[in-house]
């Protein structure tokens, strides 16, 4: 199974930085009416919907943050991947694709690139590293919640934690 999330993962991120090499910029409607790509001015500095945007230093604390996340998913994976239910394992693989995606954009051009715009609704531009962070997020959450196997994941983590705590106190 690792080698297909890691396949996830890399393809998450190619598929990611080959379309905001392809599309960024560009106008371009894929469903007429429903969805297309649009040109932005400048590169979104913040996190989704531009939450922290523009404010200093902004784009560093986000590079630290996905880094510190990507290394406790990483960690969770290889500690607990023969235990980890399918679903989680692809979920990760999705997420960590996609954020690695948004932080070679972060580190590179000092903001992340965003083009995907939703045309019948008022919702933020996005692009291909958001769709596989939000998919990933959906799948790892319908997991824990409602399958055996990510209750039981679950219970498992969450019982070595606090084994660990009782041992210290």
């Amino acid at each position: 199974m690792t080698i297909v999330v890691i396949g996830i993962f890399v393809f998450a991120i190619a598929a990611d930085q080959i379309t905001k090499a392809l599309l960024y910029g560009k106008q371009l409607a894929l469903l007429p009416g429903v969805v297309g790509v649009y040109p932005v001015k400048g590169l979104n500095t913040g996190m989704a919907w531009s939450l922290l945007g523009g404010t200093k230093g902004s784009v560093i604390l986000l590079s630290a943050v996905t880094l510190l996340t990507l290394a406790a998913l990483t960690y969770l994976y290889i500690r607990c991947r023969r235990q980890m239910p399918k679903a989680i394992q692809i979920a990760l693989g999705m997420i960590c694709g996609g954020a690695v995606g948004n932080l070679i954009d972060r580190i590179a051009l000092g903001g992340v690139r965003d083009f995907i715009n939703f045309e019948f609704v008022d919702f933020p531009v996005f692009n291909v590293a958001d769709i596989f962070v939000t998919c990933g997020g959906i799948l790892l959450g319908a997991a824990l919640l409602f399958t055996r196997g990510g209750h039981r994941f679950a219970e498992l983590v969450f019982a070595e934690d606090n084994n660990k705590k009782k041992k210290k106190q």
